[in-house]
């Protein structure tokens, strides 16, 4: 409230209101007659006496507008905002997403300011009327591809990746007996190409949109296929079989050799059982075991013991009706004594 002697003109005392918000004092003006007054303005008889009431009057401040530009977001939105003129203001909280990055910080593209997220700022970022686009400046998610054997053997480490920068993929270090290397799956049950494998050293990308993530391969194995070859030691020719790695096995037929018996078939001089044995991770060779008709072999178990040679049996032949004489005790097992005699399946037993 202000006193004023009538006759005598002085100047009204400056507005002291606050404004609303992004408005700016105008004039004052009168409900009687709706004449206006500017700040400050020297009046003189506005009334003869009692109480005469100015109302303020506002107007829009000069202000400037501030857009958000996502620069390759792939979610969410930001309205444009205004501010006062001379009165500073604070960035909204960036609300734009883009996948496989993380937000950095704003930069005006014209004149190269950054701004980090939600900071106060006191002088104007453009002109009154103008406009300031701050485009959003994104950092690219590290994450991390990890190796699994899946069976396997080895050592492989975890490799670093940025997302959208394509890399080469660590060349593949583990082995994995009778078994090939297939590629690289996402998923550990992957075997063949569904889904399809990543290639040894694949060049990738985005594996993992999240940060600091760890994406796991696994390898994927195919398992190879080995050649038994058949030596009949002069009988008949006996074709090669092909087996797959840890397959169950079928013995051929016999082969035949006038004047002898065929026995049995044997690897490095032991006999190869088709029934328990299956496909080794190696080609072999097996050699067919011959009796001469009228004569038969017996065979030493060392059951337990072994012979020089390492082997836990060895054999003898005989003449059919011809007595001989058995070879004597070539086995040795540590912490016993040959008790002297032999026995067969039977329970007979020799000396």
């Amino acid at each position: 409230q202000q006193d004023f002697p009538y006759g005598t003109p002085q100047p009204l005392t400056p507005n002291r209101f606050t404004p609303p918000e992004m408005m700016a004092f105008d004039r004052w003006t009168n409900a009687v007659d709706s004449t206006t007054y500017t700040n400050c303005e020297t009046v003189c008889n506005l009334a003869t006496g009692g109480v005469f009431v100015l109302y303020a009057t506002w107007k829009d401040a000069p202000s400037y507008a501030v857009a958000f530009d996502g620069n390759g977001a792939d979610g969410g939105s930001m309205a444009t905002n205004r501010f006062e003129c001379g009165k500073g203001g604070k960035l909204p909280a960036n609300a734009f997403t883009r996948t496989g990055y993380a937000f950095d910080q704003w930069t005006n593209r014209v004149n190269g300011a950054t701004f980090a997220d939600g900071v106060t700022f006191a002088e104007d970022l453009a002109p009154t009327n103008g406009t300031a686009t701050l485009s959003a400046l994104w950092t690219p998610n590290r994450y991390w591809v990890a190796f699994d054997a899946n069976g396997g053997a080895g050592e492989m480490a975890a490799q670093e990746f940025i997302y959208d920068v394509a890399q080469a993929l660590t060349s593949n270090a583990f082995t994995k007996t009778g078994h090939s290397f297939a590629g690289w799956a996402t998923d550990a049950t992957a075997t063949g190409m569904s889904p399809p494998l990543l290639g040894d050293g694949a060049v990738v990308s985005n594996l993992t949109a999240e940060a600091d993530a760890t994406n796991t391969l696994w390898a994927a194995w195919t398992k190879k296929s080995y050649e038994i070859r058949f030596d009949s030691a002069g009988g008949s020719a006996v074709g090669a079989q092909t087996n797959e790695y840890g397959s169950a096995l079928t013995a051929p037929a016999n082969p035949t050799k006038t004047g002898w018996t065929f026995v049995e078939w044997r690897l490095n001089g032991v006999k190869f059982d088709f029934e328990t044995a299956t496909m080794p991770a190696e080609d072999i060779t097996l050699v067919a075991f011959w009796t001469e008709n009228g004569r038969y072999t017996v065979r030493f178990n060392g059951n337990g013991g072994t012979n020089a040679l390492g082997q836990a049996t060895y054999e003898q032949l005989f003449t059919n009706d011809v007595a001989g004489v058995l070879r004597l005790n070539g086995f040795s097992r540590p912490g016993h004594d040959f008790a002297g005699n032999w026995t067969n399946a039977a329970g007979s037993a020799y000396a």
